[in-house]
């Protein structure tokens, strides 16, 4: 019932990587507490998340050493489970931290995995103000209205993080280039997809089909 010692044994067994007696004690100081404990629900909550993450490692293990469709199957499935658990957890997380930034972001991006565009777009709106991920908070919120099928918005979305990422997000600024390009390409604005897909090939010519997609639009200046 000593809340404060049941999360110093828990603890120990987590750096020992036990989880089911670290679960066990937090359960047991949790029911002592009434459920009122923070700390302990907080290391609850991560228990959760290290177990559906160590099942994704291994069945990425699985299907590294495996290729099959079976293996495939099941490692998407627990994907999809560890995605669950980890939109619930940083829900109530959020909901008990209002104002903190990396918690809407980190639930944004889960929502929008879950197959939850819509939702997430207010989340991740709200995230806007985190100036350490503003790039990827718009690239986040650029393929969430892409999903939408409001593509206008979702093209000023890439854009907004190319300029955001600037030199210091090299990796997401590539990202924000080769979804312009390849959005802007859709919407038949060519002269911005060249320019994006160009700038982007003059980053990393080896990045994803962006040769590939500079030829396609060579094809299609040609023949319209």
């Amino acid at each position: 019932a000593d809340t404060d010692v049941a999360i110093q044994l828990a603890d120990l067994y987590l750096h020992e990587d036990r989880l089911d007696e670290a679960a066990g004690v937090l359960t047991r100081a949790n029911d002592a507490a009434g459920g009122g404990s923070l700390e302990v629900r907080d290391r609850l909550e991560e228990i959760g998340l290290r177990r559906v993450r160590r099942q994704v490692a291994a069945a990425e293990q699985q299907f590294a050493s495996d290729p099959s469709d079976d293996a495939r199957a099941a490692l998407a499935n627990y994907r999809r489970q560890a995605n669950q658990v980890e939109l619930e957890v940083y829900a109530a997380r959020s909901d008990r931290d209002v104002g903190n930034l990396r918690l809407k972001y980190e639930l944004g991006v889960r929502l929008k995995r879950a197959g939850k565009p819509k939702e997430a777009i207010p989340v991740l709106q709200a995230a806007r103000g985190d100036t350490g991920r503003l790039p990827l908070v718009l690239v986040e919120l650029g393929e969430c209205f892409q999903k939408i099928e409001q593509y206008k918005l979702a093209l000023s979305h890439y854009e907004q993080a190319i300029d955001a990422a600037g030199d210091a997000h090299a990796d997401v600024r590539k990202l924000a280039l080769y979804r312009a390009g390849v959005l802007a390409t859709g919407l038949r604005e060519l002269d911005l997809a060249e320019r994006r897909l160009t700038e982007l090939a003059g980053l990393d010519s080896s990045y994803r089909d962006v040769a590939d997609r500079l030829d396609k639009l060579s094809e299609l200046r040609d023949s319209s």
